[in-house]
């Protein structure tokens, strides 16, 4: 997909979207290759790589809710078990992201 057609999707100018893409391709979460379309006036095209695949909801062996556990204030100094108990909305977060842990 090219910047500009990745920009519009969702809604991002195409130049803050570079700089998040050139860091997510050091990260090799995106790869750049070469754009076959000739009909297209960019050059580059972005595509997924096994890595991106892993931080997509739907995707399969996906690892988003344990990602989202992981930056969760529960990950960082508070009881697990007691943030879920203050925060009953993220206590299904917790039960998907142990499942796609436990496979």
């Amino acid at each position: 997909m090219t910047l500009i057609v990745l920009s519009s999707a969702i809604g991002c100018s195409p130049s803050a979207l570079y700089c998040i893409m050139r860091f997510l391709i050091h990260r090799q979460i995106f790869k750049e290759t070469e754009n076959n379309n000739k009909d297209q006036l960019e050059s580059t095209v972005y595509a997924q790589t096994p890595l991106s695949r892993l931080l997509m909801r739907n995707g399969a062996n996906s690892m988003v809710d344990l990602l989202l556990l992981k930056i969760s204030p529960a990950a960082n100094g508070e009881e697990l078990w007691r943030y879920t108990a203050e925060y009953p909305a993220r206590s299904k977060l917790i039960d998907d992201a142990m499942d796609a842990w436990l496979g």
